[in-house]
């Protein structure tokens, strides 16, 4: 006499029923096909995850699309995936998505290892990624130990626009060495570069925010310290010919203007920038120096031209030079 299907699940269900507790190593229900072992027809099947008063996690073949997720009586669940027994990776109840961390941001991805955790490869000629906020930054790159982003473009390593009134394209910020860092292989391009109609380069200046102002004292004697020289770079920075200063030297006449290495000996840059306030003083001094010599020159003009005014020379006329003559002719 043949079974009825309702006959095996009945005992599926009742086995399931009876052992309860079973190891999970055991399954309550093990179908071994080599092809297709479990069907669910219908362009709304699903399959639910019933836990508790009401359904929790379903999938669901909704006509043809796939849609695995958590249903509203079940407001706070996740979806976790793991391998090896390992989480790797997390949805949230806000739809944020976290890969080796609980997410805080709508994407966030956290990781230990010495490899890039994001790579991008677009080799079709769209952008490889594009990123755009409305109201805030649109990327926030952090790292403590090593490159937080690095971008690379057949046109633009990175490309960024800020479409906001005093809004920033690209902003740098470090806590303990360089915010922002300009590289060309080229010496005949430029490591920084700017083509817009704004001002080219603008620090952050106003009498608001500085105390203590005072004129830089003998900048004459401070430009005589200096010397611009030529020189050639090593390999490591481009084995370029150039022109500038000797950081080092310049630090011993102005060492605010001179960053340094740990060892607080060997210079690592300087801004090049902060010598127009010692050259504007210089000139400045300059100025001083020649109104005082045209003072001091024109004061010798005018006490001679006093004692040549002083001088009366009397010159001899006309008749008394006849009378000489006559006098001397009768001798």
């Amino acid at each position: 006499m043949k079974k009825s299907i309702l006959y095996y699940l009945i005992t599926i269900f009742t086995l399931i029923n009876i052992f309860p507790q079973h190891v999970f190593t055991q399954p309550h229900l093990h179908i071994e096909r080599n092809f297709e072992a479990l069907r669910l027809d219908g362009d709304q099947a699903w399959l639910s995850f019933y836990d508790g008063p009401a359904y929790e996690g379903f999938l669901w073949n909704n006509q043809g699309n796939i849609t695995l997720g958590t249903t509203e009586f079940n407001p706070a669940g996740k979806l976790k995936f793991v391998t090896n027994l390992q989480e790797r990776m997390i949805i949230d109840d806000q739809g944020r998505i976290g890969i080796g961390v609980v997410p805080r941001y709508k994407l966030d991805i956290s990781g230990s290892e010495s490899f890039t955790l994001l790579n991008i490869n677009q080799t079709g000629n769209g952008r490889a990624l594009t990123i755009q906020s409305i109201d805030a930054d649109a990327i926030h790159a952090i790292s403590s130990n090593s490159s937080a982003m690095e971008a690379y473009g057949a046109t633009y390593g990175l490309y960024a626009s800020a479409s906001a009134t005093g809004g920033v394209g690209v902003y740098g910020q470090s806590s303990q060495s360089v915010g922002v860092e300009g590289y060309s292989g080229s010496s005949a391009s430029y490591d920084f570069y700017a083509s817009g109609p704004g001002m080219n380069y603008g620090a952050a200046s106003s009498r608001r925010w500085k105390n203590n102002i005072k004129n830089i004292d003998e900048p004459l004697k401070k430009i005589a310290a200096l010397r611009g020289v030529y020189y050639t770079w090593d390999k490591a920075h481009g084995g370029q010919h150039d022109v500038g200063f000797i950081a080092e030297e310049v630090g011993k006449v102005l060492p605010e203007i001179v960053g340094y290495e740990e060892n607080g000996i060997d210079a690592k840059g300087m801004d090049y920038s902060k010598m127009t306030p010692l050259l504007v003083e210089a000139i400045n001094a300059l100025q001083r120096e020649y109104q005082e010599t045209i003072f001091q020159l024109k004061n010798q003009i005018e006490v001679l031209e006093n004692r040549m005014n002083a001088q009366v020379i009397t010159l001899p006329s006309p008749a008394s030079e006849n009378h000489l003559k006559s006098a001397n002719e009768n001798k």
